[in-house]
């Protein structure tokens, strides 16, 4: 539930660039229908060129592929441009709000979060917020887009050899899942050790000079060991 409410929140951020998201959408779907054309063209080089021994037919097809690959990248680009000005814009508009919060905080708030992890929030947080909505914008949809109309293709093709790939096409989006919901526990250990990393630096920066007057910096230097080994995964948590 709370995953849910997450992502609320967050396509309500992209709503006033629903007009980017939505031309970016309608790209990709033609992106996917276009490569997936490319199978049965193939089809119609082998089964109505090669064994009618008809160059014709292959030299037109082959034209024909080649006219869908250049649609096809051009389309890539322009969904690319598309869900990186409202993934950059769903950006500016937290790190906006975030701030316009932490100015509203009282001194009981104030006190109770640290500097970096603030930082934090401000900056990496929002960046990984930014790269979700720009990877559902383009290979998030992409993917379950071309599963099923490969299935499809599959089907019209030859039903009882799609059958025969169900089984793997369950086995691959139940690992999908499984590894989708085991990312979420792993993101949030990291976004704890990045905090208490940035932490240890705001600590360290903003009282250099107290460091060196009381001759720290070897003790300050072992506890920013420890919390960047702890971040790249040298140390448990």
């Amino acid at each position: 539930m709370a995953r849910m409410q997450s992502l609320g929140r967050l396509f309500i951020y992209l709503r006033p660039y629903r007009r980017q998201a939505i031309l970016s959408l309608i790209a990709l779907t033609t992106w996917v229908f276009l490569d997936l054309a490319i199978p049965r063209l193939i089809q119609r080089i082998i089964d109505q060129g090669i064994l009618r021994n008809d160059q014709a037919v292959v030299l037109e097809t082959a034209a024909i592929m080649l006219g869908i690959s250049l649609l096809s990248a051009v389309i890539a680009v322009g969904n690319n441009i598309l869900s990186v000005q409202a993934g950059e814009g769903v950006a500016r508009d937290l790190r906006e709000a975030l701030f316009v919060r932490i100015q509203s905080y009282s001194y009981a708030n104030l006190d109770q979060q640290r500097t970096g992890q603030l930082l934090v929030r401000l900056t990496s947080d929002i960046n990984a917020l930014k790269h979700l909505s720009q990877i559902t914008l383009r290979i998030g949809t992409r993917a379950p887009l071309m599963m099923i109309g490969s299935l499809i293709l599959m089907i019209s093709t030859s039903p009882n050899l799609a059958l025969t790939l169900l089984p793997l096409l369950a086995v691959t989006s139940g690992l999908i899942v499984f590894f989708v919901l085991r990312m979420e526990p792993l993101f949030r250990i990291v976004q704890q050790k990045l905090d208490r990393l940035n932490n240890v630096l705001h600590e360290n920066i903003a009282g250099a000079r107290l460091v060196k007057a009381f001759v720290r910096a070897d003790f300050e230097a072992g506890r920013f060991e420890v919390a960047n080994a702890e971040l790249a995964g040298g140390r448990s948590g």
